[in-house]
């Protein structure tokens, strides 16, 4: 069941993406070389959709889009025939309606937002982590996910830079991790051994200036789940 949920939110996290990617490789090109009227309203079209979905948080460095199943089912739809033909989506724009479609059979009719995911867009996402959380209400479930390498956007050299780090970093155990063990079999846990690359990922300092100097996109996320969690109980 857990293991659904997680491919369920990756699904859309990466749906999303590639529908951003779709904008932002449109946007660089035309800028640089021009290009049809038509499809370049397109693309304004789906951009548009998309920062309907937006909100900025934490000082203005990240962007958070919330959106449903539904919401992406509308824009793949309206968009169906340029994303069908696009260069830049490389995915089956009917295969993905067929997939929304399921999603949606499970949210009740009178909670349409009964299934959300929060996508958090940072602006230096070239340098740092990326990731989103999803928010089922229907199994009262917060599902985190972080998003693996991508090889369309900028940052695909510093996800692949993460990959390639193989050796183990060995870490005290983090309070709120100590707080989840307190009790069990491992609550005396004092370190853990991590994949270096993705401790230096989870755990480097924010890039945004006005966070403070020890910031952590760990303590980020932190603090979104914390938000979350309180406004679901």
């Amino acid at each position: 069941d857990e293991a659904s949920d997680l491919a369920e939110a990756s699904f859309l996290i990466y749906m999303f993406a590639r529908l951003i990617y779709v904008v932002r490789a449109h946007e660089q090109e035309f800028n640089e070389n021009g290009g049809d009227a038509e499809e370049h309203d397109s693309v304004e079209s789906i951009s548009a959709a998309l920062k309907e979905l937006e909100s900025s948080i934490d000082n203005g460095s990240v962007i958070m889009r919330k959106f449903t199943p539904r919401q992406i089912e509308t824009i793949v739809k309206n968009h169906f025939d340029y994303l069908k033909s696009s260069e830049n989506f490389d995915m089956n724009p009917q295969s993905l309606l067929d997939s929304l479609a399921k999603l949606i059979e499970r949210v009740p009719a009178d909670q349409p937002n009964a299934l959300t995911l929060h996508d958090y867009d940072d602006i230096y996402q070239t340098d740092e982590l990326v990731y989103a959380i999803g928010k089922d209400d229907i199994k009262k479930r917060i599902t985190l996910i972080l998003r693996g390498t991508e090889s369309h956007s900028g940052s695909a050299w510093s996800n692949w830079a993460t990959n390639l780090s193989v050796w183990k970093t060995e870490v005290p155990v983090p309070p709120i991790t100590k707080e989840a063990l307190e009790g069990g079999p491992n609550s005396d846990m004092e370190s853990l051994w991590i994949h270096s690359g993705f401790y230096n990922y989870v755990y480097a300092t924010t890039k945004n200036e006005k966070d403070e100097a020890d910031t952590t996109k760990f303590d980020e996320i932190v603090q979104q789940l914390k938000i979350l969690c309180e406004e679901n109980p």
